[in-house]
């Protein structure tokens, strides 16, 4: 196979990927499709949208900011337990699968935020009167 012909079929398989406006729709429970699908109800009007006021599971990609945190072995662990006991619950109340980065980082995250005494404590501080 040539470089030509190589390059051509990378072309073709990279734009069936990203062509959302195709009338193909064989793989809709494919998660890339979803972010796709999120993506196209985006009305573009980002001067009036707040992140705040959305809630997290209808947020698209591009309405979060992504940050990189460093943790423990154990306290990944202890986090990866937790997701999925509560993936295993949510599974049994809802029959569908609990959406790690959609629901149950944000849930977890809103908890520490709504909590600051919980951090607090954790870190030694005194509590304020």
């Amino acid at each position: 196979m040539s470089d030509e012909d190589r390059d051509d079929r990378m072309k073709d398989r990279l734009s069936g990927r990203f062509n959302a406006g195709d009338d193909n729709d064989d793989n809709d429970d494919n998660e890339e499709n979803d972010v796709v699908d999120v993506v196209e109800d985006n009305d573009g009007n980002d001067e009036t949208d707040s992140n705040d006021d959305v809630a997290p599971q209808q947020r698209s990609v591009r309405d979060t900011t992504g940050r990189t945190f460093y943790v423990g072995e154990d306290t990944l662990d202890e986090l990866d337990a937790l997701y999925k006991e509560l993936e295993f619950r949510y599974y049994q109340e809802y029959g569908d699968d609990l959406p790690k980065n959609k629901q149950f980082y944000p849930a977890l995250f809103e908890v520490v935020v709504e909590n600051p005494e919980l951090v607090a404590e954790k870190l030694g501080l005194e509590p304020e009167d």
